[in-house]
């Protein structure tokens, strides 16, 4: 008792706390990019360090920064494999054009009365990869909360503007966390949706090859015996 009460004076946290749920996965995992808006680019070096995995989803610039061409609507759609259920945290790492080409549009499962679209970005950082979060409408620092519960939560990127990529994400309940640089990819963070082919490992193939049972013996002709018996008669 006395030792976990110098424990918890100590660190400031209780000992049955729970561990914080951290999810990082690729932007660039996501599955049906049509290329309407979203590419995928391969992307090694940037200003802030190496872009992870090499490639980010892009959103390509339309025309000139000036000329604000919105992007054709376009939208994909991370199916998300939540651990347990709690209030979550959204950032992305980013890197924007120019200040007109700093965000895009989010919609998050569970969140669809009212104006389900939010907006990610609107910072003041350029040309350069960085981390930012999904924060309260109006403010730049102040972090806006989900709740999710456990199981698998859509979270719907919605093209905005163009001149953007992006290279990662993180869920996670840990309000404090201020990620920086390229982050450790979270195994079985995404689940992906069954392709053709694994429908067909799935299913029983019928073999068109009679088995044994079904095999037909050669006919026997009147008057002719079995080819055993003749090898018999021929061995004596």
């Amino acid at each position: 008792m006395w030792l976990g009460l110098v424990v918890l004076i100590m660190v400031g946290t209780p000992l049955w706390a729970a561990r914080p749920v951290y999810l990082v996965f690729e932007a660039e995992a996501v599955q049906g990019v049509t290329g309407k808006a979203f590419v995928v680019q391969k992307k090694i070096e940037d200003p802030a360090g190496k872009t992870s995995g090499n490639k980010v989803l892009a959103i390509p610039r339309q025309g000139q920064p000036d000329d604000h061409i919105r992007p054709v609507a376009d939208k994909v759609v991370y199916n998300i494999r939540v651990p347990k259920s709690g209030t979550y945290y959204l950032w992305v790492r980013a890197r924007w054009s120019s200040m007109y080409e700093n965000k895009v549009d989010l919609r998050i499962q569970g969140y669809d009365k009212g104006d389900p679209i939010w907006i990610l970005g609107n910072d003041a950082t350029c040309q350069a990869l960085h981390w930012v979060s999904l924060n309260e409408p109006g403010s730049d620092d102040v972090l806006r909360p989900f709740k999710l519960t456990a199981g698998v939560t859509a979270i719907t990127v919605i093209a905005r503007e163009g001149g953007i990529m992006l290279d990662q994400f993180l869920l996670t309940t840990d309000k404090f966390r201020n990620p920086a640089g390229a982050l450790t990819d979270t195994s079985g963070a995404l689940v992906q949706p069954r392709t053709a082919r694994h429908v067909l490992k799935s299913k029983r193939r019928r073999s068109t090859v009679p088995t044994r049972r079904h095999r037909l013996k050669p006919p026997i002709v009147s008057g002719q015996a079995p080819a055993d018996r003749l090898k018999r008669v021929q061995t004596r």
